[in-house]
């Protein structure tokens, strides 16, 4: 049983990591074209694609305004989209967070069949200082995509004396997130 928690485990953050790497690299500009961050089209088909099985979405009604959280912050023209988060908050202020992902779990894990029955639930904590609002709904709505229902038991956002709390307090909505706002020392 400790293997099989181990593997499920390490699986997920496996999966976490390899989407976190992706959408790093995928912001991070080229030498040679330094406002180029996707190949060709690929924005086009993230955002045509969208998850209809997104927690954001329940029969096709929207509970959760992806576009209002994110408009309160998102880059106006002639901001550089690199000055306040060092990545194109532009660019990844136009991803939706529902988005649907390949599966890039090692191949062992993908042919692992694994049975949730009985397997503790996971309190995910999520660390945050100033975090662009479009990364921080995306890192929240990939752990409620990617993991069994069952074994998340709450999203914990840990704010570290951000500049705007409504960052952390308006995903309140989503379920199974709680947050906890330090204060300034």
């Amino acid at each position: 049983m400790k293997k099989l928690i181990r593997l499920v485990t390490t699986c997920i953050i496996i999966t976490i990591l390899s989407i976190t790497v992706i959408s790093v690299w995928l912001l991070i500009p080229t030498h040679d074209e330094p406002y180029l961050h996707f190949p060709e089209n690929t924005l086009t088909n993230v955002l045509e694609n969208q998850d209809p099985d997104s927690p954001l979405n329940v029969g096709n009604l929207l509970y959760f305004d992806e576009e209002g959280y994110i408009d309160a912050t998102r880059i106006q023209a002639g901001q550089d989209p690199y000055g306040k988060h060092a990545f194109n908050q532009e660019v990844s202020d136009n991803i939706p967070a529902g988005r649907a992902v390949s599966d890039y779990r090692h191949s062992q894990c993908k042919a692992t069949s694994y049975q949730n029955a009985g397997l503790p639930t996971t309190s995910v904590i999520i660390c945050y200082h100033n975090e662009a609002r479009s990364t921080l709904l995306r890192t929240v709505v990939s752990v409620l995509d990617r993991s069994p229902p069952e074994l998340i038991k709450e999203i914990i956002l840990v704010d570290d004396s951000s500049d705007d709390p409504e960052t952390g307090t308006l995903l309140l909505s989503i379920p199974k997130v709680l947050l906890i706002r330090t204060q300034k020392w």
